[in-house]
């Protein structure tokens, strides 16, 4: 009995010395100079021939008890040798790792003084599309012994940055001029990434950054997931100097098929879009600021959509909302609208917001003869092609009101409108600034058309049941054009 305590002493005190000793081994190992050119070489050969690109590093070390750091660390293109991503230190901590289930666990990723570079040369092909293209399996990959389960609970940066640099001919519109963006100090931080042979899923905490200009990223948040043909991103937060933009649920499922892809989306009605944050890279939105509040949901396919909820409002009393069907895009003039207007309500102050950002003038010129009621509200339906539209509605002002039931048609050689239009108890004087007009009431039957050659053909029946003019009240009057 007493050699068996001593034996299972024994054991328990090795192994205990092994768990305090053997770290301190591999740290001494580690720190042998041959040792870590071997290691240095052997990660450099492994990395290059999986991505098949060139890798370099100064240094690999062990600090017990968990942590493996790698100084210098360089991805470059091998087409220009290009740095692509270096990182100044790379800290990794595994914890767990499985031979039989080929998994590996880590539970940090600590990446300082990383710095990415995406240039595009004068053929407008990138690094990073030369590196995605040396990414090309080599081998019978129908060979692969097991598949492979990566998990990160947490990956952090310090002192990141990104360069971005693209030709002055691969500029965009809106007088935008974005061939350099330097962005520094980024600062983010990912949860639970996790990569297996189908799934791509992370938590994005945080992404913060800034550009020399003032333009900032303030915050950018998301849970991503990328599985197979499917895409999701869900609770997603991005804050600019201006614009939030919150994404409840975005789903993407691409086809082989070109149009049938589908997609779901969700914009939180709490979305403030402002293009003002334009202005950090155009002259032309440098002072245009005009919050806009957006919500969107709709889903299906771009030959088939579905728009359930869409709403944008700006000002003090610019409101629009609709929802609808739309069949036949991207092909414009086959495709069939059936659209409901629920609400578009304005003001005149609200649209003299709407200027040209390059010169200041106002988007809608409003007649000096007109005074345009302080409130426009708009309720329609829209159905039909572009060449064959229905539209019947209502427009509520303080003058009055208006109803409408109207067809429009258009071929090679005309374009003609005929319907209906009813004016009830409307203030034309107030409208046309006549103090000998008052109220009318007419409906007027429309029936004319204009040719490309700029003719005009009428076929008009108005009746007017009450026209007050000059003090005078004149009532039913009815005359052709």
């Amino acid at each position: 009995m007493a050699k068996f305590r001593n034996t299972v002493l024994f054991i328990s005190r090795f192994i205990l010395i092994l768990i305090i000793f053997l770290p301190v081994f591999i740290y001494v190992f580690l720190t042998i100079k041959p040792v870590q050119n071997y290691i240095d070489q052997k990660l450099t050969e492994i990395l290059e021939e999986n991505l098949n690109t060139k890798i370099e590093l100064s240094a690999v070390s062990y600090i017990p008890p968990f942590d493996f750091v790698v100084k210098d660390f360089f991805i470059k293109n091998i087409n220009n040798d290009d740095t692509l991503v270096f990182v100044k230190t790379l800290k990794i901590r595994p914890v767990f790792y499985s031979f039989r289930k080929n998994k590996l666990i880590i539970d940090k990723i600590l990446l300082d003084g990383l710095h990415f570079e995406y240039v595009k040369d004068s053929s407008g092909y990138s690094n990073i599309d030369y590196f995605m293209a040396n990414l090309t399996p080599t081998g019978d990959s129908s060979q692969s012994s097991s598949n492979f389960n990566l998990q990160v609970r947490t990956i952090e940066t310090g002192n990141a940055s990104v360069f971005y640099c693209s030709p002055q001919s691969d500029t965009l519109p809106l007088g935008m001029d974005i061939d350099t963006i330097n962005l520094y100090q980024i600062d983010f931080r990912v949860n639970e990434f996790k990569i297996t042979d189908t799934v791509i899923s992370m938590e994005l905490m945080k992404f913060r950054t800034y550009d020399n200009s003032g333009f900032k990223i303030k915050n950018l948040s998301a849970n991503i997931k990328i599985q197979d043909s499917l895409t999701e991103i869900s609770r997603l937060n991005l804050k600019l100097n201006y614009s939030n933009l919150l994404i409840d649920d975005f789903k993407y499922i691409s086809d082989s098929i070109v149009g049938n892809d589908y997609f779901y989306v969700a914009i939180n009605g709490l979305t403030t879009i402002n293009p003002a944050d334009l202005g950090f890279f155009s002259s032309d939105f440098k002072n245009y600021n005009l919050p806009v509040n957006l919500s969107l949901t709709a889903d299906g396919k771009l030959a088939d959509l579905n728009i359930y909820d869409f709403s944008f409002s700006y000002g003090k009393y610019t409101r629009f909302n609709f929802n609808g069907h739309i069949i036949g895009l991207p092909n414009v003039n086959s495709t069939y609208f059936d659209l409901k207007i629920n609400k578009l309500s304005t003001c005149i102050s609200d649209i003299k917001l709407l200027r040209n950002p390059k010169n200041g003038e106002q988007l809608v010129k409003l007649p000096e003869n007109l005074n345009l009621p302080d409130s426009i509200k708009l309720q329609t339906q829209i159905t039909g092609v572009v060449a064959a539209l229905n539209t019947h509605g209502s427009i509520l002002t303080n003058n009055g009101n208006v109803d409408f039931d109207l067809d429009y048609e258009k071929d090679s050689l005309r374009q003609k409108v005929a319907g209906i239009v009813n004016l009830k108890s409307f203030d034309i004087g107030n409208l046309l600034k006549n103090d000998k007009l008052g109220l009318v009431t007419i409906h007027d039957s429309l029936n004319f058309t204009l040719t490309n050659d700029n003719k005009i053909f009428a076929n008009n029946y108005s009746k007017i049941f009450n026209f007050d003019f000059n003090g005078y009240t004149y009532q039913n009057i009815k005359f052709n054009t």
